[in-house]
């Protein structure tokens, strides 16, 4: 599938603006990989394929930190926070 830059700045934008810091934790609170497919895809079925794969090679990347690996269950996996290096990818691109 071919590299799609917008869906990208899509997805790391997405944590941005729907990410909060949970006090009580001393964490960013992590947000559901299916969600993040489901909010920027609008059900639509090639839509959610781009949206999916643009998730992965963020995690692949190191633009985001995950808890996914490819032998985790792709349902339960969350986005847990953007990297410095997503920050950056996003500032030149």
């Amino acid at each position: 599938m071919k590299l799609n830059k917008n869906i990208i700045k899509d997805v790391i934008n997405y944590v941005i603006e729907k990410q909060t810091f949970d006090f009580d934790t001393g964490q960013m609170t992590p947000i559901l990989i299916t969600s993040i497919v489901k909010d920027l895809s609008n059900n639509d079925e090639n839509k959610m394929e781009e949206v999916a794969c643009a998730i992965v090679r963020c995690i692949n990347e190191g633009l985001v930190f995950s808890n996914y690996l490819r032998s985790s269950v792709w349902a339960t996996a969350e986005i847990i926070d953007i990297t410095f290096k997503g920050f950056e990818w996003l500032e030149n691109n």
